[in-house]
């Protein structure tokens, strides 16, 4: 297919009040025209976004994905052990996105009261001591992992060993800090609780105070290769995902960024945990802002619908395949063309080879899950009730 033919398809597929300005837009069309030419520069890796506008053209977003900020990491071979350097991130053993790490905790959960007591505090009386230490690059500062807007430090609230991630107070970081402010209150077995955000005195800096889990991101267990095989295990980790997930749905609130990185793994009692609700919004709100990760927002997202549920379970669908194929959805793709094949033709990762009856009903329930319209997809409760009758067949 010719560059021009393909870019008057994907008009065609995508409605045109989608592309109105796309249109118009050399930049665009240039790009997606390398796209469809097979540009052989560099490959697309996950990575959140969250304050490209909301309009009803695709043209912002692309020109967004576009941004060679937005573009530039190394991304390791599944398996490997190396970590990905992040555009957002130092690259460091624990970098991983919006500040969630990828092992809150690497430590021993068993802290001595000596080893809490060399930590920071985040107690009001010493809230804004910790924040000029941190600001300053003082000693004695445990960072656990650094994200799009901010830092996750190892600190002490109310005698307990936490996880504080410090968000400076710009614009987008006030958005991500109004929305982790969703979920207070949440209380669920597969959900990382937040237990309080606070605003700095001066303004500068707000604080999200959060469980410290003693663990890794899903994908860190992925990245190393501890699925492979483990078909009951993938069961029970996506129906502990889809019951937070159900959670949420049910208390008015939407995830919109659900993905490995964002799903912690307890090293004790091996449940997952939903955590990083920077991208979330209000069931029904107006948002004029995209949310989450290309490669696990729905099609209809991306054309500038308003989020539903249904966005939280196409999400699920791209995490579910990851845990079933070990692999990143749409590898070796840049980010507008992962837009182009999702939105225009309905491009889907690449299917795993089905080993038994187990993994045919799982894929089944991914391919539904990750339906191109939103009303064919089942419901977050139709996936656990689904997940749970085929975990306790195992």
């Amino acid at each position: 297919m010719s560059a021009s033919v393909a870019s008057v398809s994907m008009r065609q597929a995508v409605s045109p009040r989608s592309l109105a300005s796309a249109l118009v837009s050399p930049k665009v069309n240039n790009s997606l025209n390398a796209v469809l030419r097979h540009s052989p520069r560099e490959p697309w890796s996950p990575h959140s976004f969250s304050s490209a506008k909301n309009s009803p053209s695709l043209s912002p977003f692309v020109a967004r994905v576009l941004s060679p900020v937005q573009l530039h990491s190394n991304q390791p071979p599944r398996g490997g052990r190396c970590t990905r350097k992040l555009p957002w991130s130092d690259g460091g053993k624990h970098s991983s996105c919006l500040g969630v790490t990828t092992g809150l905790s690497q430590r021993d959960d068993n802290d001595s009261a000596s080893e809490r007591k060399s930590l920071l505090s985040v107690d009001t009386p010493d809230r804004a001591e910790t924040l000029r230490r941190f600001c300053q690059s003082a000693g004695g500062v445990r960072v656990l992992g650094k994200g799009t807007f901010g830092t996750v430090i190892e600190a002490t609230y109310k005698g307990k060993s936490v996880a504080a991630k410090i968000v400076p107070v710009k614009p987008e970081a006030r958005r991500q800090i109004g929305n982790e402010m969703n979920c207070l209150g949440l209380s669920h077995p597969n959900i990382v609780p937040i237990m309080k955000v606070v605003v700095s005195d001066d303004v500068s800096a707000g604080v999200i105070i959060m469980e410290r889990v003693p663990g890794h991101s899903l994908q860190k267990i992925l990245d190393d290769d501890l699925m492979s095989n483990k078909v009951h295990q993938r069961v029970r980790y996506s129906m502990q995902i889809s019951s937070a997930l159900a959670y949420c749905h049910e208390h008015g609130i939407l995830h919109l960024d659900v993905k490995p990185q964002n799903i912690l793994v307890d090293i004790y009692s091996d449940n997952c945990r939903l955590c990083d609700f920077g991208c979330s919004s209000l069931i029904g709100s107006e948002s004029s802002k995209l949310r989450g990760t290309i490669g696990y927002v729905a099609p209809e997202v991306l054309q500038g619908s308003k989020p539903t549920p249904a966005a939280d379970v196409y999400s699920l669908g791209i995490t579910m395949w990851q845990l079933m194929s070990g692999d990143f959805p749409y590898n070796g793709l840049r980010g507008h063309a992962v837009i182009y094949k999702v939105v225009a033709v309905a491009h889907r990762p690449e299917l795993p080879i089905v080993q038994g009856a187990e993994d045919a009903s799982f894929l089944s329930l991914i391919q539904r899950c990750w339906s191109q319209s939103p009303e064919s997809r089942p419901s977050i409760q139709e996936v656990l009730m689904e997940l749970t009758v085929e975990y306790h067949k195992g």
